[in-house]
């Protein structure tokens, strides 16, 4: 089941995460340091968004990080669904639809508002999950542009 992740639980989400990129790749590498980064950052400052894990018993087998942010256009907090990823023996079996079915009833355990909208990006050429979404109602026309404006490294220099 779908639940908020546990700080003794990183080690497996890095892992998580590392194979979604390895599948999926993002245009640029986003090393384990930055992933431990994210998700120190959601429990120290929880009103950012959250990281979950899929837990069928045995530890994660799946991980979802889930980032909010106010949108004037939509009219409330939007819950972007910035990262989704099932292991491949546990997919097709409805996690990710569970998931996106939960959110979008928020409250509650996943996410503690009601959101007025659910965001998501997928790369172009990974259908299943375009097929996912759009069962799921999810639509979109606008191109997600972005201008990088830190350098990412595996251990950031200290500033202090």
């Amino acid at each position: 089941m779908w639940r908020p992740a546990r700080p003794d639980e990183d080690a497996a989400l890095i892992a998580l995460c590392g194979a979604l990129y390895t599948e999926d790749p993002s245009p640029a590498p986003v090393p384990a340091a930055q992933v431990a980064a994210t998700l120190s950052a959601l429990r120290e400052a929880p009103w950012r968004g959250r990281a979950l894990a899929l837990d069928l018993g045995a530890g994660p087998v799946g991980y979802a990080l889930l980032i909010t942010f106010w949108s004037n256009e939509l009219g409330g907090e939007v819950c972007v669904i910035d990262e989704l990823y099932v292991a491949p023996a546990h997919r097709s079996l409805g996690w990710g639809s569970a998931l996106l079915t939960a959110l979008q009833g928020a409250p509650g355990p996943l996410w503690p508002h009601r959101p007025a909208a659910l965001a998501l990006e997928v790369t172009p050429g990974n259908h299943a999950a375009q097929a996912l979404y759009a069962r799921l109602g999810f639509a979109g026309k606008n191109l997600a542009w972005r201008r990088p404006l830190a350098t990412r490294t595996e251990t950031a220099p200290s500033t202090l």
